[in-house]
């Protein structure tokens, strides 16, 4: 969390999941290092998230037992400290919203998602902000994608959308596409060269 309410889009993805995979919550806020000596502020924006988060945990699932949020204020570069932080905590998954400090200027908080997606090297959600997301209803995970290519890269994606599948009573859609003679043809397309209509009228 940076401290826009663009971020705290993700907030009601880990409430769900949190509760529905059963697992703890870590916030983590990262200060620039110019703003170390008013980090007790972030503390106290981190705080109120904190505890917000939790009563709206308990009011969506009161048969849970107390959720389990804890909360950190530390100063850097952003990936560098949450990239440390996921290995000092060992955590599993990192969600976060493909918008940040930059506001609307997506290129900005796109690589920061970027590295953080490519970089962690454990599951990552991002959660792209919409105008028109409702993050008071619950389940708002109901269908998941799973595109798979035969490979096996691909394939180690199977038993994560498995388990969030069955923990989160949600759908799963394979999906997968193969090369046509189409593609095949107009591949070889170049600068001023036609597609081999011959060939693609005969694999017809």
């Amino acid at each position: 969390l940076d401290g826009s309410e663009l971020a705290e889009h993700a907030l009601p993805y880990v409430r769900d999941l949190s509760n529905q995979i059963g697992s703890e919550v870590y916030l983590l806020h990262v200060c620039p290092t110019e703003h170390q000596y008013y980090t007790h502020m972030h503390q106290i924006y981190l705080n109120t998230i904190a505890e917000d988060l939790r009563k709206n945990i308990e009011e969506s699932y009161p048969d849970i037992k107390e959720p389990k949020i804890f909360y950190e204020v530390l100063s850097g570069e952003p990936f560098k400290v949450i990239s440390d932080y996921v290995k000092r905590k060992d955590i599993n998954l990192v969600v976060a919203t493909t918008f940040g400090t930059s506001g609307l200027r997506k290129l900005a908080m796109g690589n920061v998602a970027d590295k953080l997606l490519r970089g962690l090297g454990i599951p990552t959600l991002l959660v792209r902000v919409q105008e028109r997301m409702n993050g008071n209803s619950k389940r708002i995970i109901r269908k998941i994608l799973l595109p798979l290519d035969m490979s096996d890269a691909s394939k180690a994606a199977v038993p994560f959308a498995i388990e969030l599948a069955k923990k989160l009573d949600a759908s799963i859609t394979l999906f997968s596409m193969a090369q046509t003679v189409y593609s095949q043809n107009l591949d070889a397309v170049g600068p001023g060269v036609g597609a081999n209509w011959d060939a693609i009228d005969k694999a017809t």
